[in-house]
């Protein structure tokens, strides 16, 4: 009995051996290897296509780098439908940081690609090196000195090449395997595909010169938040603002610089505001904001902080400092079966009047409260409170 079990033994380990020394053990665990890495991208494409908005397919696509590789930097550079100026990320370590780098040489890099590339090769992955001769030397040297990329991919649609990506050294210091860079490959020719209709639906809700949200994306998002505030109860509320005195401003610089003006208080409304805020440009002059699962408590100061955020802009033409100040009207939306969007307007569009009739550069919102669900009802929209 004990030989037989023995016998069985040596058996096994000489399979074993045969198997070990024939290559066929190696090419079991390659295959287990491939097939968790064809996993792993079908997943993330699967997830990446299901995103519509451009932000949150970069920040997607950095959770996975976090998960299976860091590069020392990340820089993205694309060129929005409509823009003139280029939309840039750059990443440290994964983590997204305020730098800006210099664009001169996305210009060199788009005709190179557009050269010698098809749209079929869109998220192929170069290295900068192998193609660092083909550019203008201050060109390449620039790039080097300003990022030092290990790869470059080019994003590609239909009209040529609209964004490139630079990938640098991991911060390891260790080569990407074949793996990792077939992962980057099939990732960023899907990734191409969906930036491209992020960009075009971004720029069919955006107004052109400030980059907000137009009035028909807002009322959209109101409709859906007044649904929502109905159906669970739950706070918003609707800001507007008008720049003060705007047309004498105008008169006096001219529309070019008022238009320096928009942008920048656009941009500022960005920074100041919540991700989840929408942001739209209501009017010329006038701006307007949704504040969703907001308190009552904190809409006056989300309106104040906004306020002074503007009145601290300083814009200089021809050497000369440049200030505005914007009035802020306001209302709360609580539940109420009744409320529709034109009354939630013309309560927030009445505060803005109390602010620019009593002083400007203030803000005043509007609560609606029993007598006012009754007023309105008889369309009389006369009274409101002061914050």
């Amino acid at each position: 009995m004990e030989e037989s079990k023995n016998e069985s033994t040596m058996n096994i380990l000489t399979q074993f051996q045969n198997l070990q020394q024939s290559g066929m053990l190696s090419s079991v665990e390659n295959l287990k290897k491939e097939n968790t890495d064809l996993i792993r991208i079908v997943n993330d494409i699967s997830h990446l296509i299901s995103l519509t908005e451009v932000d949150s397919m970069i920040d997607f696509l950095c959770s996975r780098f976090l998960e299976y590789f860091i590069p020392d930097r990340l820089v993205f550079l694309f060129q929005p439908p409509r823009k003139k100026h280029l939309r840039q990320y750059v990443y440290r370590r994964l983590v997204k940081t305020d730098e800006s780098i210099s664009t001169e040489s996305f210009s060199f890099l788009k005709d190179y690609f557009d050269q010698n590339l098809t749209h079929e090769q869109s998220g192929a992955v170069h290295y900068f090196n192998e193609i660092k001769d083909s550019l203008p030397s201050e060109i390449s040297d620039s790039i080097l000195e300003d990022i030092n990329p290990h790869f470059v991919i080019p994003l590609i649609a239909i009209g040529g090449t609209y964004g490139i990506v630079f990938i640098t050294n991991k911060i390891t210091d260790t080569e990407y395997s074949d793996s990792q860079i077939s992962y980057i490959s099939r990732i960023f020719s899907i990734l191409s595909i969906t930036m491209q209709n992020g960009l075009h639906y971004e720029s069919s809700i955006t107004d052109s010169k400030t980059g907000l949200y137009t009035n028909d994306f807002f009322f959209s998002r109101l409709n859906e938040t007044l649904s929502s505030v109905k159906r669970y109860k739950q706070t918003s509320a609707v800001l507007i603002l008008d720049i003060d005195f705007f047309k004498k401003f105008n008169d006096n610089w001219g529309h070019l610089v008022g238009d320096k003006v928009l942008i920048s208080i656009a941009n500022t409304l960005k920074k100041t505001l919540r991700n989840e805020d929408c942001i739209a440009r209501f009017g010329g002059e006038e701006f307007s904001i949704l504040l969703t699962q907001c308190t009552s408590e904190s809409v006056f100061k989300v309106a104040e902080r906004v306020r002074k955020a503007v009145e601290d802009m300083v814009l200089y033409e021809q050497d000369k400092p440049l200030k505005v100040t914007v009035s802020i009207g306001g209302v709360i939306i609580d539940y109420h079966e009744d409320l529709e969007p034109r009354i939630i307007f013309k309560k927030a569009d009445q505060a803005l009047y109390y602010s620019k009739e009593h002083g400007r550069n203030q803000s005043t919102i509007y609560k609606l409260g029993l007598l006012d669900l009754a007023r309105m009802h008889n369309n009389d929209f006369d009274i409101f409170d002061e914050e």
